[in-house]
């Protein structure tokens, strides 16, 4: 996990970023699909423990409009046996209804959470290359888990792929202290976009998530999402 960082294919702005371009090409810029990107992050996160000395335990990767109660993200991070390869977060499913195709892979809307274990299972894994720089970066990796490893995933409901608003105050409340929410902004059924309410965003941040309210909760849907 990179805290007060944000690895991106550029570096943008004055946020401290990580230039993937400059490792890994200009490849990992896809304006669909992210799985080279993904894996770069991946690779990213190997070199910077090997050659500047961020290791970590747990690291975490999600699109760059998920929104996470950090605290809440460590306290259950603590809680894993980081010593296992994990694969972590909230749980969807692709072609389950024939068995030999059919996987589960964790939402990278939500978050993913993997612990060192993982991470090495998978950049050692010659078979775990993207099919297309610009495919699906979170069903690819599922499959990868799914497949390559025959693993079972670990599902989580404190990780959510949709925003805040999509959620019954019911469910939330029965979750108990929820990681993640997804997206700033929403698609109407005529497949218009709308942006809630930028300060409904921030007190429904600030009351379920338990922390502070984002800087920039009215993101524009046309943002890179990884």
């Amino acid at each position: 996990m990179l805290p007060a960082a944000d690895i991106a294919g550029r570096a943008v702005g004055t946020a401290t970023t990580v230039d993937l371009t400059r490792h890994w090409g200009a490849v990992v810029n896809q304006k669909r699909g992210h799985c080279a990107k993904m894996s770069a992050i991946l690779k990213e996160f190997r070199r910077m423990c090997a050659e500047d000395g961020h290791c970590a335990a747990v690291w975490v990767i999600a699109d760059d409009d998920t929104m996470f109660s950090v605290p809440r993200l460590l306290r259950m991070l603590g809680t894993l046996d980081v010593a296992r390869p994990l694969y972590i977060g909230e749980r969807y499913g692709w072609g389950q209804a024939g068995e030999q195709f059919g996987y589960d892979y964790i939402t990278m809307g939500g978050g993913v959470a993997f612990t060192q274990s993982m991470l090495d299972a998978l950049l050692d894994c010659e078979a775990c290359v993207c099919t297309r720089p610009d495919e699906p970066d979170d069903m690819r990796l599922g499959h990868w888990v799914g497949k390559e490893f025959n693993m079972t995933v670990m599902h989580t409901p404190l990780f959510h792929q949709a925003e805040i608003t999509q959620y019954h105050p019911s469910r939330i409340a029965a979750e108990g202290e929820v990681v993640s929410f997804h997206k700033f902004a929403s698609r109407d059924a005529g497949g218009g976009i709308w942006v809630p309410d930028v300060r409904k965003m921030q007190e429904l941040h600030a009351s379920i998530l338990g922390g502070p309210p984002p800087a920039a909760a009215a993101a524009a849907a046309k943002r890179d999402e990884l």
